[in-house]
């Protein structure tokens, strides 16, 4: 392949990543971030998450999120791991916000309420909506709920709203993250294969 094709090669593959931007639901993996909860406890707006300047929040502004081990309403419901999980206590549900943008995210969602469910809408780091997934958080129990962008984009934020008519009670747990690799780390990948391409002539 001479320089001009692999210059050519190059930035189709740049383009064609740009051109298919999404999200789609994904099934359960380990990022690098990972959040249990298991260091937070108590009544807040707001918690902070991954260590990296995240935040979980509260949909309706107030102290309504609840770090606990366990947590009774129509049924009990107890962490998913570790010794804490996430709810909130009827503000609508939460939001989580992450400082860098993530290529895929996803937690165990449960609720100790009547109505299973909820909704998760995905907003990218501008706060365009890029896509609106139910949330499974059985009653009682646990399972999980992933999304991973399908090229092009990234995620900035994932909003959840309760399906149950007290608007909250949704809990999650063992909240997982892989951030956007920067740009110029996908451009030297680029230019490796590249390079490994005039290589081989």
């Amino acid at each position: 392949m001479n320089a001009k094709r692999c210059a050519l090669f190059c930035v189709v593959g740049i383009f064609t990543t740009a051109a298919s931007a999404g999200v789609a639901p994904t099934g359960p993996f380990t990022g690098s971030l990972f959040e249990g909860w298991n260091d937070k406890g108590g009544v807040a707006a707001s918690f902070s998450m991954f260590g990296d300047g995240s935040s979980i929040t509260s949909n309706g502004g107030g102290a309504a999120l609840l770090a606990t081990p366990s947590w009774s309403f129509f049924t009990l419901i107890s962490a998913y791991e570790g010794g804490v999980m996430m709810g909130d206590t009827g503000g609508g549900g939460y939001t989580f916000n992450f400082a860098s943008p993530l290529s895929a995210f996803g937690a165990y969602f449960g609720t100790n309420s009547n109505l299973a469910g909820g909704t998760a809408e995905i907003y990218n780091p501008a706060g365009a909506l890029l896509g609106s997934f139910p949330v499974q958080a059985p009653e009682g129990d646990w399972a999980w709920d992933g999304w991973a962008t399908t090229g092009g984009d990234s995620i900035g934020s994932v909003k959840i709203i309760p399906a149950n008519a007290f608007g909250g009670f949704v809990m999650n747990d063992a909240a997982t993250g892989n951030p956007i690799p920067a740009p110029g780390a996908i451009a030297l990948a680029m230019g490796g294969a590249c390079l490994a391409l005039r290589r081989r002539r």
